[in-house]
């Protein structure tokens, strides 16, 4: 069997980087030789990747302190070297690592344009199709839909909940969100469409827009998710910051006459309607008010601090100090099962 990609990684990234990335190409109907997709019981580790690294098109390798630290990777990265080509890449992608470290494990690597995870996985993708087969670029997905249903949520739970326990930086979180969306649509109905930051103008803070269909003849709702500290929550100058970046508000009279969600309206604001007029061509949906984001009603969704070292009532105040309608969750909420709708 022939294969698009061969993910070379090391054990301790699999989970928030390697496994994601694997499903949004197996999404966007890539092959890919990933340990966990190829070998199966008895197969013989060592035949099996010379097998897959011979049969692949391109190598993808995931740069870490834990790959750089050892051997295994380093020889699957020494055969992918080898047999890289004009037409056969090698594709590297840097994880929580500096350019200044890349180059003191090899010099050569550290002068290949590389990939960074800190933009999220979804832009990872992109960069590897683009660099490979960019006539496909325009029909990636925007999430891998065929992961993160079922029993592998309860997964997605389990790499946040180690995740938390390290006191990780907002990097790291998005990094987390953008591989594992399947917790973030949880919180919301009526099938959202998740859309990263990188895809939308810099406007103001954010980490995704989630447009929120209510049905096919309901109003729409765009949530504008904006991830804070993992150690505290917000306090009123983060939200007053965030709402003097929307800029002030202007007289708008468009109403649709079925919408219960009510103002704030996107077309009230013109930072939000640049936002939302690029997230309308992006997230298309079948609602009757789809083509017309400056109806929508729009939110925002912090996420910032945990339960047990952040009280509700501090959040709420925080809150309650708003002019725009304002959610404030902890981090655990993202560990809730079902749609509990709790801080």
């Amino acid at each position: 069997m022939q294969y698009d990609y061969f993910i070379s990684h090391a054990s301790e990234d699999k989970d928030l980087v390697a496994r994601p990335l694997a499903h949004f190409l197996k999404t966007a109907k890539f092959n890919v030789w990933y340990d966990e997709f190829t070998l199966k019981l008895g197969d013989s580790l060592r035949a099996s990747i010379d097998s897959g690294l011979n049969a692949s098109s391109h190598g993808i390798a995931i740069l870490s302190r834990s790959f750089f630290e050892k051997s295994w990777p380093q020889r699957e990265l020494a055969a992918l070297v080898s047999l890289s080509t004009e037409s056969r890449r090698l594709l590297p992608i840097w994880h929580n690592v500096k350019a200044s470290e890349v180059a003191r494990f090899s010099p050569m690597l550290a002068d290949v344009k590389a990939a960074t995870t800190e933009r999220g996985l979804q832009w990872v993708t992109e960069q590897i199709v683009a660099a490979t087969a960019p006539d496909r670029l325009s029909g990636l997905p925007l999430t891998n839909i065929s992961y993160g249903d079922g029993p592998e949520v309860e997964t997605a739970r389990n790499v946040l909940r180690t995740l938390l326990q390290g006191q990780p930086t907002t990097s790291e979180v998005f990094l987390y969100l953008s591989a594992y969306q399947s917790l973030l649509r949880g919180l919301f109905g009526y099938r959202p469409l998740i859309v990263p930051a990188h895809k939308l103008p810099e406007v103001f803070p954010l980490h995704f827009a989630v447009v929120s269909p209510h049905g096919v003849t309901g109003p729409m709702e765009i949530i504008f998710v904006v991830l804070g500290p993992v150690s505290e929550a917000p306090t009123n100058r983060f939200v007053d910051d965030l709402v003097k970046s929307i800029g002030p508000s202007r007289r708008f009279s468009a109403r649709p006459s079925n919408n219960y969600l009510g103002s704030p309206y996107v077309g009230e604001y013109q930072a939000t309607t640049i936002v939302a007029e690029a997230a309308s061509r992006i997230a298309s949906c079948d609602n009757i008010h789809s083509n017309t984001p400056q109806i929508w009603s729009f939110r925002f969704l912090v996420f910032s601090g945990r339960r047990e070292s952040t009280e509700i009532a501090a959040r709420e105040r925080v809150r309650r100090s708003s002019t725009l309608r304002l959610e404030i969750s902890s981090y655990d909420r993202l560990l809730d099962s079902g749609r509990d709708m709790s801080t």
